[in-house]
């Protein structure tokens, strides 16, 4: 996990259930992710582009990508599929 790597998220076991962890942002993931807002407020800036309209249609459109990436993993993966 590159998040992980880099500091911005921990990763730790779930007291609940130890098979499952739970990840949480730490202060440096915070910090990254404030600073990722204020450049792309700072790039988007003159151009004339609703950010959050912008986010949602990236959001479905990486949405429809991972759906289409894991069908093909699904077909390639299936028994008899080769």
């Amino acid at each position: 996990m590159r998040l992980e790597a880099y500091g911005y998220v921990r990763r730790q076991r779930s007291r609940a259930d130890r098979r499952s962890q739970i990840a949480s942002i730490t202060d440096a993931g915070t910090s990254a992710r404030e600073e990722a807002r204020d450049l792309e407020r700072s790039v988007l800036a003159s151009a004339a582009v609703d950010t959050d309209a912008l986010r949602r249609e990236l959001q479905s459109i990486v949405l429809v990508l991972s759906a289409r990436a894991e069908e093909t993993r699904s077909t390639t993966l299936a028994p008899g599929s080769q």
